[in-house]
């Protein structure tokens, strides 16, 4: 991310400088709009385990984050960059959000069912809701089952996303907005298609922030009503977002950073309009992994799909590392385990795990050679769209 003083050189900012422009402003002097949804769709992130307690349940962010502050392991377990524990602290500095009530608070991490779930819900008014899914944490699991995407038609936490949004509590709301950044965009759109009606008919957007799609349509006339409510937004360089996506009804925006790095939305570039900074093409490269993406779930049976992240996930378990810190932090002594481990495989096995990694590779290379080099700008219509959600 560019230093503040480079930030401003050019009049584009970031989180915190739109939360320090706008913060002592309420939602009534300064309208809720797409860079406060980015904002909710990043709070499911943080571990609140503690309003799992009934005393707890429902908290304003200002408290919850003074007990989250309590428990140290929390903040390590969630794989919060320190930028994004700061930001929180920051968050609550300002009247604009420190009085906002969370509550319905849900995380659930499994290895037996392959699941990492957590959703969170953001009152704004007595009116209004923001319905919070968390994209992947830490956890190796919660990368298994994004795995898991590739050949599972529905997975556990689309399935969790599904009851929580159908829950009574809804009802009394007029306004819900749902969104997740990375896999929460993919379960707010779930979640969205497969609400009860009278939970439905309250949704007035959902907010997919550089989340994959969905692997299959269901529900299609929903789908097809829900259209124009839902609002993607995907980095000029994006993968997650690109997946079961097409990038043609997706805003592609700039960042700050460069390559896989701009998936984190704290780089994402905003002007001085509270406005993403948007992009006038999307990057070759994504292009490219999108083709090539596309080609690997075209060709490849959700049967070879599943046996090869079954192998994968074999692998990875040996190390014994929870997650990607523990990968990272011994990855020389867990790269020999998995050696180890790969050497054990039958021989199909190996024949089979060589054969789909090698597949993909030469699916990249071809679209890499020829793929266009034509950038072709993109136009879009109604920017100001964003300036202004009802609540």
């Amino acid at each position: 991310m560019k230093e503040k003083s480079d930030v401003n050189k050019y009049q584009y900012y970031d989180l915190f400088d739109y939360v320090s422009r706008v913060g002592n402003y309420n939602f009534n002097e300064v309208n809720f709009n797409i860079i406060d949804a980015l904002i909710f769709a990043t709070l499911s992130y943080y571990y609140f385990d503690f309003m799992k307690i009934k005393e707890n349940s429902i908290l304003t962010l200002f408290d919850a984050v003074h007990i989250y502050r309590m428990y140290p392991n929390l903040m390590y377990e969630a794989d919060l960059k320190s930028v994004r524990n700061d930001f929180l602290k920051y968050l609550i500095e300002f009247d604009r959000y420190k009085n906002l009530e969370l509550s319905n608070y849900e995380h659930i991490i499994s290895e037996k069912a392959e699941q990492q779930f957590s959703a969170l819900t953001i009152k704004l008014n007595n009116d209004t809701a923001f319905i919070s899914f968390s994209g992947t944490d830490a956890t190796l699991i919660g990368f298994k089952e994004d795995f898991n995407m590739s050949f599972l038609d529905i997975i556990p936490s689309q399935v969790s996303a599904k009851k929580y949004i159908n829950n009574k509590i809804y009802k009394k709301y007029k306004n819900l907005y749902l969104g997740g950044h990375s896999k929460g965009g993919n379960l707010s759109l779930y979640a969205g298609l497969t609400s009860e009606q009278i939970i439905y008919r309250k949704i007035k957007n959902i907010f997919n922030f550089d989340g994959p799609g969905l692997s299959h349509v269901i529900n299609k006339p929903r789908y097809a009503n829900m259209q124009n409510k839902i609002i993607t937004i995907i980095p000029n360089m994006s993968i997650v977002g690109m997946i079961f996506t097409d990038y043609n009804d997706s805003y592609v925006i700039e960042s700050y950073n460069q390559g896989l790095l701009q998936h984190d939305s704290f780089s994402w570039k905003i002007d001085n309009n509270n406005h993403f900074v948007f992009a006038t093409h999307l990057a070759r490269s994504s292009k490219c992994l999108n083709k090539s993406l596309q080609k690997y779930f075209a060709n490849l049976s959700k049967e070879d799909r599943e046996k090869y992240i079954d192998i994968l996930w074999l692998l990875v378990k040996e190390t014994n590392a929870k997650d990607v810190f523990e990968l990272r932090d011994n990855l020389l002594r867990n790269f020999y385990k998995m050696i180890k481990v790969y050497s054990k495989l039958s021989k199909d096995e190996k024949e089979m795990f060589k054969k789909n990694s090698l597949y993909f590779l030469k699916a990249l290379k071809d679209e890499t050679l020829h793929l266009n080099d034509k950038v072709n700008d993109i136009k879009y219509a109604n920017e100001n769209k964003f300036d202004y959600f009802e609540i």
